[in-house]
């Protein structure tokens, strides 16, 4: 099952491999950022949470070893993949200081020279809880 995310006026997206880190019930997961705006950002992950689920965030841009904390929503998911869509979840910023925050960091983003890979990123699966890695 699908929810298709809200038809609202959108902020620009970027592309992007970042690694995200997020906690839910007690539970901390880590994925991948698959894009991102200064509202909000869609996680590829094979097990999206809940829509209404409030999570806390801890974002590492790419190059930088010290993350961002937000505090989000889950707005909607995607459980199977379509057309050229990966699995995961629409997650909105809840605070505006932090989408000031996230709007500056994508200010300063340049695009990618080349290709990017996950390597060394993500030293694990992806959407695997983080206390299950060892």
């Amino acid at each position: 099952m699908s929810l298709t995310p809200p038809k609202t006026e959108r902020q620009p997206r970027y592309e992007s491999i970042m690694k995200v880190e997020y906690s839910y019930k007690g539970r901390t997961y880590i994925d991948i950022v698959d894009n991102i705006s200064a509202d909000g950002l869609f996680i590829a992950t094979p097990a999206p949470l809940p829509v209404k689920a409030h999570v806390e965030l801890f974002l590492y841009p790419v190059g930088k070893n010290i993350p961002i904390a937000l505090t989000g929503e889950v707005r909607w998911v995607r459980t199977r993949p379509e057309k050229n869509k990966k699995r995961g979840m629409g997650i909105a910023f809840l605070n505006e200081q932090q989408k000031v925050l996230v709007a500056r960091m994508l200010a300063q983003m340049e695009p990618p020279a080349g290709p990017q890979s996950l390597d060394g990123l993500m030293g694990h699966e992806v959407g695997v809880p983080s206390s299950s890695i060892s």
